[in-house]
């Protein structure tokens, strides 16, 4: 599992509301909204241009880096990180009195996973920088190390918790592992891949072009903007370069050579920068739109223009949650839905007991949705799983359940007619 950064707020959700599935998600997805909010705050007139604008712009936030199987951490991680930057940045006056705040900050994002360290190097970065030019930096240093020591203890829990090194523990001995795992083949594959990646990933330019849209606005109309614009710009190319270099990193260091070589989850992690982007673009937006001397119909077409160019980003990186995106989640030839509805009704029809011995007999490949759906459904993970089986796969078969998927399978049918007659009709197979 991940860190505790967001779990937590799920786990006492959960005991003090309900423990409903419906109440976790919500629950995940307050601490998402809360961290859109801020920008809200950043309003100081054309309201409705505002609203209208953080609408689509959350539905962005939301709907981008989502898909049916996430958790969510890597839309919640950006959100959390560039939330951090802004309050940095509105209390950059007062940086004793927000030590605290910024301490909880820091905490939290390191928290929510581990590539959390490289928002929370932003946000330490940041208020490094105001609290030097308030000649407080010691007060900097002291939130950095709070944050570090939580870090340290999670990096111990994991230590005594996993009998062999977890992934999740930032820790040299596992980095020296997995990287030696790779030959220096693999190493120029892997940089290749990403190079090549990084370089024709379709978003990031797209992105560009809104940038570059935003700067015509400020350097044409909202020209008091314009030093504003220029810091903006530079800080979210740097992020994006930065994290590049780090997403690398990450491939060599800590993924499995398979995980590497093949770039597992490239799209997910690269989406997460993107909204860290995008979340500064929006800041900056409602800052132009709260400027004075501009005249209400530019303001109006920017908002309108931005407004499509969020919702044209979002629709075109394919999120099963855009509405003309939308359709039924799939996953190898599966319906998702149709798969969960099967899983639960022989549950409920059967009165199959929770932490037993499953095996699930299924017609191809699934990417382990049939694994995972049923450690979440039966709560356990003594689950087997068997693609296409045939007479060896199933004289193998040791486990007290039998759910049958594959049900035009011959192989299955004979095996069930001659073993277990008096079941022949059934999904469900009992051994034992």
């Amino acid at each position: 599992g991940y860190p505790l950064g967001s779990s937590v707020f799920v786990y006492y959700a959960a005991r003090i509301i309900g423990g409903n599935e419906s109440v976790q998600m919500l629950s995940q997805s307050y601490m998402m909204l809360v961290c859109i909010l801020p920008l809200f705050g950043l309003c100081r007139r054309n309201q409705g241009l505002v609203f209208f604008l953080l609408l689509f712009a959350g539905n962005f936030f939301l709907a981008y880096n989502i898909q049916t199987t996430e958790l969510l951490v890597d839309t919640l991680l950006p959100l959390a990180g560039m939330c951090s930057v802004l309050f940095v940045c509105s209390s950059k006056k007062q940086t004793e009195k927000a030590a605290l705040w910024v301490t909880l900050y820091l905490i939290w994002v390191l928290q929510i996973k581990n590539s959390g360290v490289f928002f929370a190097l932003v946000v330490g970065i940041a208020y490094l920088i105001a609290t030097q030019r308030n000649r407080r930096i010691r007060t900097g240093f002291i939130c950095l190390a709070v944050a570090i020591i939580s870090l340290f203890l999670w990096n111990r829990h994991c230590a005594y918790v996993f009998s062999t090194t977890s992934k999740h523990s930032l820790s040299f001995r596992f980095w020296g592992k997995t990287m030696g795992d790779k030959t220096i083949e693999d190493i120029k594959h892997i940089i290749i891949q990403w190079g090549n990646y990084a370089y024709k990933w379709q978003d990031s330019w797209l992105f560009v072009i809104i940038l570059v849209f935003t700067g015509l606005y400020c350097l044409l109309i909202a020209k008091n903007e314009r030093r504003l614009f220029a810091r903006v710009a530079v800080a979210a190319i740097g992020l994006y370069l930065v994290y590049q270099i780090g997403i690398l990193l990450m491939y060599i260091f800590s993924m499995t050579r398979y995980e590497a070589f093949y770039l597992v989850s490239i799209d997910r992690y690269e989406k997460t920068i993107l909204i860290a982007m995008v979340y500064l673009l929006t800041a900056l937006a409602v800052k132009i739109l709260s400027a004075d001397g501009i005249k209400r119909v530019s303001s109006t077409c920017f908002t309108l223009i931005l407004s499509c160019c969020f919702g044209f980003l979002l629709w075109q990186s394919g999120s099963p949650l855009s509405v003309l995106n939308y359709r039924p989640y799939r996953i190898g030839g599966y319906d998702g839905l149709e798969v969960r509805t099967w899983m639960e009704t022989l549950k409920r029809e059967y009165q199959i007991p929770d932490k037993r011995t499953y095996t699930f007999l299924i017609e191809g490949w699934d990417s382990d949705y049939f694994y995972y759906l049923g450690t979440y459904v039966f709560s356990g993970t003594d689950i087997k799983v068997i693609e296409s089986a045939g007479e060896d796969d199933l004289k193998k078969i040791g486990t007290q359940y039998v759910l049958i998927h594959d049900k035009e399978n011959k192989e299955i049918q004979n095996w069930v007619h001659q073993n277990y007659p008096e079941q022949e009709e059934n999904e469900l197979i009992i051994l034992q």
